[in-house]
């Protein structure tokens, strides 16, 4: 019996339609690879979630040419509070919930001013090198573990009197780094800030 085109174009539709859909699946990216209905992306891991929560910014560090003339305006300006000041870095306090680290650098490890009148003209002489917020439910092994589950490759940072820390890489590649409560989180709440700079106010304090 003859059929005409029309006819068995339409029993071929109907039968796909019929089809199991994990038949159907088999075989689509043959001549569609590349195109949206052709997805090779690999199906990324699903983990349960920790609970973390932030429960502190434990300190933002800054490296500075001159530190003692970058820490005193912060003090003047913001009414940050000098903690500490060993000839090397100033730690400040931000009131109750922060703190800040400046830290002296070389200028010559500064970049140059841009050339032909294109980006900053003046040299940079201070950067912001890193956070560090502090965690709660802080277990180092079970950090560094779910950490490197999810892609990224800690580095262990603790100064073996209790503050433990790990250092990560956003996908900018800025450093940030996670802690426990034991590092400036507990120096805030358990003394106040005695330290004095060296380098005056370079105005009357806001």
């Amino acid at each position: 019996m003859a059929i005409s085109r029309r006819k068995a174009l339409k029993a071929l539709g109907v039968a796909a339609v019929g089809t199991p859909m994990s038949l159907a699946a088999q075989g689509r990216c043959m001549l569609t690879f590349g195109t949206p209905g052709c997805n090779t992306t690999e199906v990324k891991p699903v983990f349960e979630p920790t609970g973390w929560k932030t429960t502190a910014l434990d300190h933002i560090t800054f490296r500075v040419a001159d530190y003692q003339k970058e820490a005193a305006f912060y003090v003047a300006l913001m009414g940050w509070t000098v903690r500490s000041d060993d000839g090397n870095q100033a730690v400040l306090d931000m009131g109750d919930w922060g703190s800040a680290i400046f830290k002296s650098a070389p200028a010559s490890s500064f970049p140059p001013p841009a050339a032909g009148g294109r980006g900053r003209a003046e040299p940079v002489t201070v950067v912001v090198e890193s956070f560090a917020f502090a965690i709660d439910r802080w277990d180092a092994a079970t950090v560094e573990a779910e950490l490197k589950r999810r892609g990224l490759t800690p580095v262990a940072e603790h100064d073996g009197k209790g503050f433990e820390s790990f250092i990560v890489k956003d996908p900018d590649g800025w450093p940030v780094q996670i802690c426990n409560g034991n590092g400036l989180v507990k120096s805030r709440k358990a003394s106040r800030p005695a330290g004095k700079l060296r380098e005056p106010a370079p105005f009357a304090s806001t």
